[in-house]
């Protein structure tokens, strides 16, 4: 089996108060609306009262009943390094056994000020051409890096390629960031103007529609498409455009039709791109729900392209309000010279002209993009950076706009359902600051019966979904890999707590494999009862995984609502032992009625009478499953028992594994009565017709 021991450093435990957003007491129901106030150095601006708000909603101002300046915990007190999980180190060839994992080391750190504070990134990488961004990406490394340690941080691309769920592991982060590049192209590429030379004497060689024209002529604005015609096809002269119908020039000129089916392919073509781009804020947004604390959408972008269809952001903002984000806009100057070269080609044989009006088109089109960018962070209710230079500082503005919020508790109009409030406005009476809110919704309102102190259960979610780590309960993990009967993966998982701590128990896990959709996690809840007179808690579960990478989390809530929970990384790939497929070495300890019980820890309980050893062989994926029946008589485990700092074994044996259809399983027993105490590690050598085909160790500990 694989050891681990780990000392988590780094804590998101929060005060009870801190983890959900407050609940406002009152006659009636109230709403909740998020506002930044920044100054001029973009940091939020404390001291404010509820008289220092106005805010309108659907164009009534309303009461501002009650007023929480809400501040996240990692700006307010220095923060812990986060120690990121790494396997236990295990010779050539050898199979580390059993995970062990605690949370140790973060008991005393469990209370801190201020709430969670959860960042994603989103790459908006439809928006960005393959060459462009990489300095905004490299600038959201140390952007990531910076953080406070209780912090978390997830990341997701609006083309699906990638996505992290927020987590405390930076480097898992980093490493998307590190493969970020775009996925968009140029939409005026999509489709050349102009047929072969020998069809017509009035093709156009390059793409001369813009795409801000391409949407204007696709929205019925016909000026545009005499505009394009006559430049591509007339060298600019509108005579004939102007003297006949547009629909018989366009039906009798070739380069004419041409203009204006490719304007109405780079039209659809932009607006599937930015229906897919909006489609991906909204999942991701959504996805943010689930979190507690301050929540904030951090999105890397190229532009998007709206046009005069402001409305197509609505689903954005709105989704926003309803789950509590507050978003930045991060969008880098668009440079004027990475479009079209700004020439035509005009009758066959002809020298090319200097299409003259290329440079307006790149300006409308970069002024496009930017106000989409823009557009969406306004209505969200949050900042927009237009990066011009080095992106780093703009980065730092949106730490420190981050750093805290004003929630406000709102009396809505009473003739109007919260779910149809769709226009709001705040201000502030101070000079000198921006005021920023959602524009188009509200957090779903709040019960006034409710308590303010978050219960077990959400304090369970919370830890499972964002991966937290909170050392109030003491726990200590341990895995261990098989495969199953269904030749799935069965990751056994027993969890250890301390018979010191009040109980019964509450305990929820979730299994998150790496690059799975943003949100995306396998979980499950148990109940524990108390044990018998000083015995530990203990929790087994098994949980069928695919191979792959995994994070595994795993929270735990005593009698009075304190709350332990880590985050362990797992592998769920079996090892190979020459034409085998293996398991972990497996320990366990049998009681005295001879009922064997995983272990947790290294330590052999009072109450073991032996120690048990499991190990299986399998044939490898993809191959024969013939393999076993035809090698089971060829296959011997040699079994080493040593103690620590000694060479001489303690025990040594051979035996041959069990045959049962799809399996080769060996399982000993050791008495250990007779074992002095200390420290044990014992060896599992697999020879397949006398040659060594790989090796397994486990540690034990007998008091």
């Amino acid at each position: 089996m694989r050891y681990l021991y780990l000392a988590l450093t780094f804590v998101t435990a929060l005060s009870p108060q801190s983890q959900q957003r407050p609940t406002f007491r009152s006659a009636v129901t109230l709403v909740t609306v998020d506002v930044s106030v920044l100054d001029r150095d973009g940091k939020p601006v404390p001291g404010l009262a509820a008289g220092d708000f106005e805010v309108k909603l659907n164009g009534k101002v309303r009461p501002v009943k009650v007023l929480s300046f809400v501040q996240a915990a990692g700006e307010l007190a220095p923060t812990a390094v986060a120690v990121v999980p790494k396997l236990a180190e295990a010779a050539e060839g050898v199979r580390q056994g059993r995970q062990t994992v605690t949370n140790q080391g973060v008991v005393a750190a469990a209370i801190k000020t201020g709430e969670d504070r959860v960042f994603v990134l989103l790459i908006d990488d439809l928006s960005f051409e393959p060459m462009r961004g990489q300095a905004l990406f490299q600038a959201a490394k140390k952007f990531v890096d910076a953080l406070p340690a209780v912090d978390l941080v997830g990341i997701a691309t609006t083309s699906g390629s990638a996505a992290v769920n927020p987590t405390a592991d930076r480097l898992r982060v980093r490493a998307v960031l590190a493969k970020a590049a775009g996925e968009g192209g140029n939409p005026q590429s999509l489709t050349p103007v102009g047929a072969p030379a020998a069809e017509t004497a009035e093709s156009d060689a390059d793409g001369s529609v813009g795409v801000h024209q391409a949407i204007e002529i696709d929205d019925g604005n016909l000026e545009e498409l005499k505009v394009a015609i006559a430049r591509a096809c007339f060298n600019g002269d509108r005579s004939t455009v102007d003297a006949q119908v547009l629909e018989v020039v366009i039906a009798t000129n070739n380069c004419a039709g041409q203009v204006n089916r490719q304007a109405r392919t780079i039209a659809s073509r932009t607006r599937q791109t930015t229906r897919r781009q909006v489609s991906a804020y909204v999942s991701v947004i959504d996805a943010m729900r689930a979190a507690t604390g301050l929540k904030h959408l951090v999105l890397l972008s190229d532009g998007l392209a709206v046009g005069r269809r402001a409305d197509e952001l609505t689903p954005v903002a709105r989704a926003a309000a309803a789950a509590g984000v507050q978003v930045s806009v991060l969008m880098e100057e668009r440079d004027l010279n990475l479009t079209d070269t700004g020439r035509h080609q005009g009758a066959p044989g002809a020298q090319a002209q200097t299409d003259t009006g290329a440079p307006q088109r790149r300006i409308e089109d970069n002024k496009m993009f930017l106000s989409g960018g823009q557009l969406a962070a306004e209505m969200a209710g949050g900042q927009f950076y237009r990066i011009i230079g080095q992106p780093d500082t703009f980065f730092a503005r949106v730490r420190h706009a981050s750093a805290a919020v004003y929630r406000l508790g709102i009396e809505p109009p009473p003739d109007v359902d919260p779910s149809r409030i769709t226009s709001v406005e705040a201000k502030v009476g101070r000079k000198g600051v921006t005021v920023l809110a959602n524009r188009h919704g509200v957090a779903p309102p709040l019960s006034p019966f409710d308590t303010a102190e978050p219960t077990v259960e959400d304090k369970l979610k919370a830890a499972i979904g964002q991966g937290q780590s909170h050392g109030a309960v003491p726990l200590r993990v341990a895995t261990a890999l098989r495969r199953s009967s269904s030749s799935s993966l069965d990751l056994s998982v027993n969890a250890e707590i301390p018979a010191t701590v009040r109980g019964p128990l509450v305990a929820m896990f979730g299994l998150v494999k790496d690059g799975a959709a943003l949100g995306a996690i396998t979980t499950g809840r148990r109940e524990i009862a108390v044990p018998a007179a000083g015995e530990p808690f203990t929790l087994s579960v098994s949980l069928p995984a695919e191979p792959g990478s995994y994070h595994l989390r795993l929270a735990v809530a005593d009698a009075t609502g304190a709350l332990g929970a880590l985050e362990v990384p797992v592998e769920a790939e079996l090892s190979s032992m020459g034409p085998f497929a293996a398991s972990d070495l497996i320990i366990a300890w049998v009681d005295a009625k001879g009922q064997p019980h995983g272990m947790a820890l290294e330590e052999l309980p009072s109450a073991a009478t032996s120690l048990q050893a499991l190990l299986e062989l399998y044939a490898p994926a993809g191959g024969a499953p013939g393999v076993l029946d035809a090698l089971k008589n060829d296959v011997q485990v040699e079994l080493i028992l040593t103690r620590a700092g000694e060479t001489d074994p303690v025990d040594e044996r051979e035996v041959v594994p069990q045959f049962s259809p799809g399996v080769l399983r060996m399982v000993v027993e050791y008495p250990i009565d007779d074992l002095e105490p200390g420290v044990y590690r014992l060896r599992a050598n697999v020879r397949v017709g006398g040659q060594q085909a790989g090796a397994a160790i486990a540690t034990v500990r007998k008091r």
